[in-house]
């Protein structure tokens, strides 16, 4: 579960609250301005574990609001397949094969 998710746009730093009526949801306010914005976002799990996510978006056109408004939607990363590989020495044989020239 996530517990905390920070920021930074355009070298602002900016604090992600999680949005009441939406589970999973976290938003957070940043100065808006026509152009490229460089985003940068950590979020921390209950666990301690962390993620971070480094973009760049670009806004075509910056009305009179001077604040925008970043939403972050529920993602989830899991590691699909466990396993592990055991190597038995004498059970296994390496061989270096041939390469022959291609005529051209």
């Amino acid at each position: 579960m996530i517990v905390r998710v920070w920021g930074i746009v355009n070298c602002t730093e900016v604090e992600f609250t999680p949005i009441r009526d939406k589970p999973g949801y976290w938003e957070g306010y940043a100065p808006r301005v026509p152009g490229f914005q460089d985003i940068e976002i950590w979020a921390e799990s209950s666990t301690g574990a962390r993620g971070h996510l480094l973009c760049t978006v670009q806004v075509r056109e910056a009305h009179v609001h001077t604040e925008a408004r970043l939403v972050l939607l529920p993602w989830t990363a899991r590691l699909v397949e466990v396993y592990s590989v055991d190597m038995v020495p004498g059970a296994y044989r390496a061989q270096l094969g041939r390469c022959r020239k291609v005529a051209m």
